[in-house]
């Protein structure tokens, strides 16, 4: 009966590290972008865990002309694949990343060809 206190109290103390996997609100490693495609950067502050990334994705994912959104709270970021052609602004962006309940400041903008 200890060890499976000791499983649930580790799960339990563990579950804004991994829940974001469970959600699906984060993936790792550099997005792909293509040369239609535009990528736009944001720090993020506040962004401690999978949790925090993955109610940053969903918001993101909400604004039209998003293509991907690859949120990295161990790094404090976001970057932002958007179509290229489409009327998304930085601001659509942040205030997107503001309905989360988290700040953020632009980083970096570039084409998929710029790279």
């Amino acid at each position: 009966m200890f060890w499976v206190a000791v499983l649930f109290i580790g799960a339990f103390a563990f579950f804004p590290n991994y829940v974001g996997i469970l959600l699906g609100g984060s993936t790792s490693g550099n997005p792909v972008v293509s040369e239609s495609q535009v990528q736009v950067t944001f720090a993020v502050e506040g962004l401690t865990c999978e949790a925090c990334a993955a109610g940053i994705h969903a918001e993101l994912d909400k604004v039209p002309g998003v293509a991907s959104a690859n949120v990295l709270y161990g790094h404090k970021s976001v970057a932002v694949i958007l179509e290229q052609g489409a009327k998304t602004t930085d601001e659509d962006l942040l205030e997107a990343i503001k309905n989360a309940g988290y700040s953020a400041t632009p980083q970096s903008r570039a084409a998929g060809g710029d790279r």
